[in-house]
Formats: structure tokens, sequence, C-alpha cells
């Protein structure tokens, strides 16, 4: 809980607020625990054909974005970077069962890609601009 902290004014959307120690320990208060996925190479990263890469990505993809309709993955992409991590989301769900829906990621069995899930706490309702 934060009991000291100078106010803090700002403009968002037109309205004036401000950030004080009751705002802070408001947002606080509604946070809840979601999954945060990180999506890394796999050991098997360059032993794929084009071809099958390609219907390996299809997969991968219909995957995502069949537990982005069923409400559990709120938020996914991947790094534009060309480095280990891959990609990352952001669940709606237990790092058990995370981990069990990865599991069935063609590209997670394929080993292109690993998993590394860590609870993440979050304010419910924010979400990517437009």
């Amino acid at each position: 809980m934060l009991t000291t902290n100078p106010k803090i004014n700002f403009t968002h959307e037109g309205t004036a607020m401000a950030v004080t120690p009751d705002y802070i320990n408001a947002q606080i208060a509604k946070m809840k625990t979601y999954t945060l996925l990180l999506l890394k190479s796999g050991p098997n990263r360059g032993n794929y054909t084009n071809d099958e890469l390609n219907n390996l990505q299809a997969g991968h993809l219909k995957h995502i974005f069949e537990m982005k309709l069923s409400g559990k993955l709120s938020i996914v992409g991947p790094l534009l970077s060309n480095g280990n991590l891959r990609g990352i989301g952001i669940f709606n769900a237990s790092e058990e069962e995370v981990t069990q829906l990865m599991a069935e990621d063609p590209s997670v069995k394929a080993g292109l890609l690993t998993v590394e899930t860590h609870p993440w706490l979050g304010l419910p309702g924010d979400a990517l601009p437009e």
C-alpha cells in the first residue's frame, strides 16, 4: 500500500486527473494474476525445409488464433528482433493450463519453439492502443 507520494497531475482524454496514493492503491487492488508466455527458439530450429516451416507456421498461427477466440489468450505477438526470444503472450489462464495449451502447438511439438511461463500481475481491461 502506498501512503506517501507527491500528487502528480495530468490530462487524459481531456479530463484532468491526479495520481494520488488513493488512486494508486485503488489500481493495485484491481490487479489480477495472468500468465506471461515467452516463446523462445527451440532445439530443432534450422532442421526443416521451407515447405515444412510454412506448414508448421500455418499450424502455429491457427493454434494461436483459436486460443485468442476462446478468450484464453489476450495479447500475443512475435518479436521483430532476430534473437532467441521469438514471441510473447498474456493468457487469462493458469501457468499449468498455458503449458498444456502450448504443448499442443505444432511449432512447440516440432521443437521450433520452447515455452517459458511466468505469473504476471496486470489490470483487467488494459488493452493495446489501436
